[in-house]
């Protein structure tokens, strides 16, 4: 692309974004009716407190550490974390703020057990991974196995996942397949994300922040009543700008990783007695101009047309500009009943995704492999939930509900591979429904049961043109695959839960998983499909406890999943691709989140996770290039993007400036260690660690600060994913140190 083509697309981006916030301020304007909040905020977070948060200290003392609450049990009322038998990690909205997250990427780096890192391919997919297991793809038919639920609403696609955490009120990651109450193809786990509600009074907030290689974020929001004591409006708003992280080589006039993103998000809610009524809209686009692909080799086969590999620690090399469009409409609608003892909960989403781009795979200034325009996705969802959560006979904890999904996925792809111009498309009807529930029965003083279940019903139609069977443009296809699947499934739950103490208990569960089959979008040899379900047994021990005098929290999990028929997707030498049911695996491990408040104003935290996964079978992979699998050799393969250990520390210090003000110190420190890039472990990503650190200083009425804070503070070179095919291997680098500086207030 060159600077008039930019300039260009500039132009056009320009426009679209003010038509998005156009049509987003007439929708502002209409009543619509839709549904409720359920369940309350998070008061705190697992992984870092503000030691001021909790009681008044006396004559100097520490204060206890807040209690935690939580929403993710769907029960009819909010539980105290130390109280709920799962592993969950809670973070609320002001202290993601706090710690400067913008995505949910951040949010793993805080979480044991967790690494929710993005796609190289397509910046705005999520590549998450949670207790070893994932989707180490920007496919749209992999089915993401840890679930995304925005305000309840499952995101179908892993792509579009990650965007901005402005305004947020809380995230819940959830570890561990959760067949019963999340139970859409969650096998690794789910990450739950709750948007700011109105208060029911006039207020307002804004920030800017200006940084580094030409950041320029602007944040907004603003609230009020409509209709005293029943309507409240809400309009949040999120600007987001950067000039590229890394210079081409190839063309330093446009640098790589630039990021312009704007999103707006209106809300409504009617309150009357008993009944709350919400809706909640979102329309976004982001741009990202340049893959940040770094090229670590090129194969003896390209030797004669590549030029030489970049050498620099981020240096970076494209022979095309590449940009990826990312827009995105949603609604969702939450009703909240108060029956007796009970509440019922409905649910309606509705999400359209688009995503166009260019992508450059290989990092060299030759045409080896790049994704080139038309490449897209166009995706549709809707779904529906109903859930009724009661208490029964004073011993009792139920809830129960239904849900039905739905979406049509077309996915179309255009390759450059040295002089061939190959091209695919896949199309893609699913429709999903299930009906659940899930009881916490009290047996004796202290010890509860839980049992539960869900039954779903998956089906899949696939019209599908393996890659050559359409012309460089996609228009004209030849469709080898067009079939269509039933799947059905039933996943229990069982579990007991002994509380020793107020401030100790213990709990072991049962739980299986359950990922359907499918039809491979991005398909290359034979049928697209199907391949069958995933599931998956999942054995899990834990200990939560408050000791001290509240002054310290310490939650501890044990687990052991035994996976069968899982969906490994291969990548030969000649970038083609297959989705198997390849392989049995066990992933076994253990999670430790501790934090401590050793004296008033200092707050100590940290996460522990160290994990072991080994194939039982990998089955159709041929490893020696004979064209013959290998089973025996394949089944000591490692499990892609699984880390032996990932370790976190955190220190943050307040200090009150008499009547001034408030002063605070905050450090951070993320260790990921070494594994494999890809199922057939050609090349690894080696082991890094991210330093982060900022200084915030608060007035004493809390309506003005700023921060300066830091990010990859020892400009550490670490790679998220890559590609390793016949002719160059490539790596996906994050962003080298960069820093900002954040100005705000609120009213």
């Amino acid at each position: 692309m060159s600077v008039s083509d930019k300039s260009t697309d500039r132009s056009r981006k320009g426009k679209q974004m003010r038509a998005t916030i156009d049509v987003l301020r007439d929708m502002n304007r209409v009543v619509l009716l839709s549904t409720s909040i359920i369940g309350t905020a998070l008061t705190t977070t697992v992984f870092a407190q503000s030691a001021g948060s909790g009681a008044a200290a006396a004559d100097g003392q520490a204060a206890p550490l807040t209690e935690i609450v939580v929403t993710a049990t769907r029960k009819s009322r909010a539980e105290a974390l130390k109280d709920v038998p799962l592993a969950i990690a809670a973070f609320t909205g002001q202290q993601l703020e706090a710690q400067h997250v913008q995505t949910l990427v951040d949010v793993g780096r805080m979480t044991a057990g967790a690494r929710l890192e993005a796609n190289g391919t397509f910046p705005a997919a999520a590549n998450f991974f949670i207790r070893g297991v994932g989707v180490n793809t920007s496919n749209p038919s992999d089915d993401p196995t840890v679930g995304v639920f925005v305000d309840g609403m499952y995101l179908g696609v892993n792509v579009g996942a990650l965007t901005d955490l402005f305004d947020i009120e809380s995230v819940e990651v959830l570890r561990g397949p959760q067949g019963t109450l999340f139970g859409r193809n969650v096998t690794g786990g789910a990450v739950l994300v709750r948007s700011k509600r109105p208060t029911g009074d006039f207020g307002a907030r804004a920030e800017a922040t200006v940084g580094s290689f030409d950041r320029v974020d602007v944040n907004a929001a603003i609230e009020g009543p409509l209709l005293k004591d029943r309507l409240n409006g809400k309009l949040a708003v999120s600007r987001k700008d950067n000039g590229g992280y890394f210079s081409n080589a190839a063309d330093p006039d446009n640098r790589i990783a630039e990021t312009d993103a704007v999103i707006v998000r209106p809300m409504l809610e009617w309150r009357a007695n008993d009944f709350t009524f919400t809706l909640i809209g979102e329309m976004g686009r982001q741009d990202d101009y340049g893959t940040p692909t770094k090229n670590l080799a090129i194969k003896p086969a390209a030797i004669a047309i590549a030029p030489p590999v970049p050498t620099g620690k981020f240096d970076l090399t494209a022979n095309i500009f590449a940009h990826t469009s990312t827009d995105w409409d949603q609604m969702v609608g939450e009703a909240n009943w108060t029956l007796g003892e009970g509440k019922l909960t409905t649910i309606l989403g509705y999400r359209k995704l688009e995503v166009d781009g260019q992508a450059e795979i290989d990092g060299t200034e030759a045409s080896l492999f790049q994704f080139e325009t038309p490449t897209g996705l166009r995706q549709r969802q809707r779904s529906a939930e109903v859930v009724y959560a009661t208490r029964l006979f004073d011993r009792v904890d139920l809830t129960s509900g239904a849900n039905v999904f739905d979406q049509d996925v077309d996915y179309r792809e255009s390759r450059t591979i040295l002089a061939s111009r190959p091209a695919g498309r896949g199309v893609l009807e699913h429709t999903a429904g299930g009906i659940f529930a899930q009881a916490d029965i009290g047996i004796v003083a202290d010890v509860t049961a839980t049992v539960g279940g869900r039954y779903t019903i998956e089906r899949k139609h696939a019209t599908v043109a393996n890659f050559g069977q359409c012309d460089p443009q996609v228009i004209q296809c030849n469709f080898g695959t067009n079939d269509s699947q039933t799947w059905r499934d039933f996943t229990p739950k069982a579990g007991v839960r002994w509380a020793v103490t107020d401030d100790l208990m213990t709990y072991a569960s049962f739980t299986r998983g359950f990922r359907s089959g499918g039809y491979n979008l991005r398909n290359s040899v034979g049928p697209a499909g199907p391949y069958d379900p995933e599931n998956v047994d999942a054995y899990e021990i834990g200990i939560k406890s408050v000791l001290f005098d509240g002054l310290v929290r310490a939650n501890v999990a044990l687990y052991r999943n035994q996976y069968s028929d899982l969906q490994r997707q291969t990548l030969d030498d000649q970038a083609r691709q297959r989705t198997l049911n390849a392989a049995s695996a066990r992933i076994e491990g253990a999670e430790l989140d501790v934090v401590l408040v050793p004296f008033e104003g200092l707050s100590l935290a940290g996460t522990f996770a160290t994990t072991e996964g080994r194939y039982s079978e990998f089955n159709g992979v041929d490893l020696t290039g004979d064209g013959i699998a290998d089973p025996d050799l394949a089944k000591s393969l490692k499990l892609a993007r699984l880390p032996r250990q990932t370790y976190s520390f955190n220190v943050s210090y307040a200090a009150q400036l008499a009547d001034r003000g408030s002063l605070t110190f905050q450090a951070s420190y993320d260790r990921t260690g070494r594994r494999s890039a890809n199922d057939l472990n050609t090349f690894f990503l080696d082991a890094y660690g991210l330093v982060e650190g900022s200084i915030t200083f608060k007035t004493a009425d809390e309506r003005y600060y700023v921060s300066l804070f830091g990010k990859n503070l020892t400009n550490e070179l670490y790679g998220t994913t890559g590609t390793d095919i016949g002719t160059f291997r490539a790596l996906y680098i994050g962003a080298p140190r960069n820093w900002g500086v954040t100005f705000g207030t609120s009213f």
